[in-house]
């Protein structure tokens, strides 16, 4: 059966919540928005399980504090059936330092599954198509 008007705005939700908290470095609920097996693959570096999302979520936050970045995700397409789905945006991230100047655009490939009734990202790649340097 193909995804519910509910499905795609409970997948829109996560979408902001996985950003909410990725830019506020809050490891615990950023890891939670993937499944317990759940991989985030920024182009070939991968961190797989949440345990190991939250220990590089925190390790952001040393190095970066908390109000260092802000991503804006536009374009989001979502397709899938039943408890599967895939999903595609594109990101363009600022630095909320100084300037505001764009630090980094690219693209997300995503793959989600419905786990314990709620969306959860499964598979985050991310490939990066411009970054400043």
């Amino acid at each position: 059966m193909p995804l519910s008007a509910a499905d795609i705005t409970e997948i829109e939700q996560l979408v902001a919540a996985h950003y909410h908290h990725y830019d506020r470095r809050d490891p615990e609920p950023f890891a939670d928005t993937f499944t317990e097996d759940g991989v985030l693959d920024l182009n070939g570096r991968r961190h797989e399980g949440r345990d190991a999302l939250a220990a590089w979520a925190e390790t952001l936050n040393e190095r970066h504090g908390a109000d260092r970045f802000r991503h804006w995700v536009n374009n989001i397409w979502i397709e899938g059936e039943g408890d599967e789905a895939e999903l595609r945006c594109y990101l363009v991230m600022f630095d909320n330092t100084g300037d505001g100047r764009v630090t980094l655009i690219g693209q997300y490939d995503d793959r989600l599954r419905r786990e314990g009734g709620k969306w959860k990202f499964s598979l985050r790649r991310f490939v990066p198509e411009w970054w400043a340097r």
